[in-house]
């Protein structure tokens, strides 16, 4: 009876520094540092890694940018492309 408590509040105090270290892991940042630093310091490492992956936020307006710019040439191109190709056929026809 006891194993099984002391089982489930460490299973639930690691589930605190798994968060961080998951956390850390997806913002390109070292799991196990994290995971140290969450088991010691779980608040803190908290605040603090959710402050230092701020910036990151950001990433996905840069990425919608950059495929719409990238989409605005593949369309410029293309239709080049195809003004081209007419502009030859026309003249073949002649």
């Amino acid at each position: 009876m006891f194993i099984d408590i002391a089982f489930i509040g460490l299973a639930f105090y690691l589930s605190i520094p798994l968060v961080s270290g998951y956390f850390a892991h997806c913002y390109g940042r070292s799991f196990w540092l994290w995971f140290v630093l969450g088991t010691f310091f779980p608040v803190v490492a908290h605040v603090l890694l959710a402050f230092l992956c701020m910036p990151d936020r950001d990433k996905g307006k840069r990425f919608r940018q950059a495929y719409e710019s990238l989409t605005r040439y593949e369309e410029e191109h293309m239709q080049q492309q195809i003004d081209v190709t007419l502009s030859a056929s026309k003249d073949n026809s002649k």
